[in-house]
């Protein structure tokens, strides 16, 4: 899903002249490094990490995946629960990765408002 392609672009175009463009991905699929592409001149790739073209995770960093069937929004709140304040994992950080702006939107306003 490239939800945010329309602002990225928008954003490119709007700022003046010269210009340096730097993008972030955490991963390079095909979509991304079209955009960019269609967006730089003459772009340099850099990769954090030992795994070169092929994305590795960091061994230190514990990866999850939850196959939700229902309430999607109740399912995030459940396993966010311990890393809120006085929870067991308050200290821990997490990183919650959205498909959608609506769900980015939605996960940002229920953590400022319920912490």
């Amino acid at each position: 899903d490239m939800g945010f392609e329309k602002e990225i672009r928008s954003i490119v175009w709007t700022i003046p002249t010269p210009h340096q463009t730097l993008f972030y991905s955490a991963t390079w699929p095909p979509e991304v490094e079209s955009v960019a592409a269609d967006l730089l001149t003459d772009p340099a790739k850099v990769t954090v990490g030992s795994g070169g073209e092929k994305l590795t995770a960091n061994k230190s960093v514990t990866q999850r995946v939850h196959v939700v069937e229902g309430s999607k929004q109740q399912a995030l709140l459940k396993l966010l629960e311990p890393f809120r304040a006085g929870g067991p994992d308050a200290c821990k950080r997490v990183i919650v990765f959205a498909n959608m702006k609506v769900d980015v939107k939605w996960i940002s306003k229920h953590i400022r408002e319920n912490g």
